[in-house]
């Protein structure tokens, strides 16, 4: 029994140290061929790290839709481009409330790319002034970006 569970620790050791050899190596140039580079993950980042992160910059971090019907589904497309040297990836895009729901690219966005993270806003039920706040999380440094989108939806006249 003892030596069973030996063998498994053994085991899994070994996967997890050849997976992570396997996956953030370098060729004999010194280039690294990680898919993804984020060194401000696990260490502390030098100048040259610096220069190969990817940056996301969007074109406006805030929409304001003005007026809007109550049950209107109001929708944003929020552009931005990565400017950095590094690939970037869009880990996730969380909205602060669930009236409103974002979609974001899964693939990766390479140096110089642009894309869209489409925002929609359900009204319905909720006349009245809103300011909602959705958080991007990316492979870039800070790895979040806050954008927010706001305006006044106006009572149905049922």
């Amino acid at each position: 029994m003892i030596a069973k569970q030996s063998i498994r620790t053994f085991l899994f050791t070994a996967a997890a140290l050849a997976s992570f050899i396997a996956c953030h190596q370098k060729t004999d140039d010194g280039t690294d061929t990680s898919l993804i580079f984020n060194p401000a993950s696990h260490n502390a980042m030098t100048a040259e790290d610096s220069a190969r992160m990817p940056i996301l910059v969007f074109d406006t971090l805030e929409h304001h839709f003005g007026e809007i019907k109550e049950g209107d589904l109001a929708t944003y497309d929020f552009k931005f481009t990565n400017k950095g040297k590094g690939n970037l990836l869009i880990t996730e895009v969380h909205a602060s409330c669930g009236c409103t729901t974002p979609y974001y690219p899964k693939n990766i966005i390479k140096p110089g790319q642009s894309d869209t993270i489409k925002i929609e806003y359900n009204s319905k039920g909720r006349p009245g002034m809103f300011r909602k706040g959705v958080t991007v999380t990316s492979n870039t440094y800070p790895n979040t970006t806050k954008l927010t989108i706001a305006g006044s939806v106006k009572p149905s006249d049922d």
